[in-house]
């Protein structure tokens, strides 16, 4: 008797551990398997390709050593192509490839915007920064319409006009 309690006080921390470890497993395995799918899948019988269908633009932002230079931009069919190219200089250059830059980090409210013919009119709100950065921004906006045939983009901020 006396040796069973000493074998069994021995291994008691052992046992211990041995059971804990099981139910541990256990416990695991179960909630993996009753977690298991994550998702639903849905089934459709067709799918609305009008959604998914792109197109390329040519667009003209910054490299890496500042300079100008086009670059390829897929963007969706269904967008208003001259908003969404505005909006790229502006709070969608995230979507821009990784070598485009654009110079801002403020951002530039549109009020209003009038495309007639090949002329483009935009009325925005701007952060007061350093117009310099702007006069670039606004020649790299001018290459990019004029790739899209716009052949005069004029931007109104406040009383400031700026026609490219």
């Amino acid at each position: 008797m006396k040796q069973a309690k000493k074998i069994f006080s021995k291994y008691f921390y052992l046992i211990v551990l041995a059971i804990f470890v099981m139910t541990t497993t256990i416990t695991i395995a179960y909630i993996i398997q009753k977690d298991n799918c994550l998702y639903t899948v849905e089934f459709v019988d067709e799918l609305d390709t009008k959604a998914l269908e792109k197109q390329t633009i040519k667009f003209c932002g910054f490299n890496t050593d500042n300079e100008f230079t086009l670059f390829s931009i897929e963007i969706d069919k269904t967008d208003d192509i001259y908003r969404h190219v505005f909006d790229l200089y502006n709070f969608k250059q995230n979507s821009l490839p990784v070598n485009c830059i654009i110079p801002s980090a403020s951002l530039m409210l549109v009020d209003n915007m009038k495309v007639s013919g090949d002329m483009i009119v935009v009325t925005i709100t701007m952060d007061d920064v350093a117009s310099n950065e702007y006069e670039r921004i606004f020649n790299a906006m001018k290459v990019t319409y004029s790739c899209l045939g716009i052949k005069t983009l004029k931007i109104i901020h406040g009383e400031k006009v700026y026609i490219y």
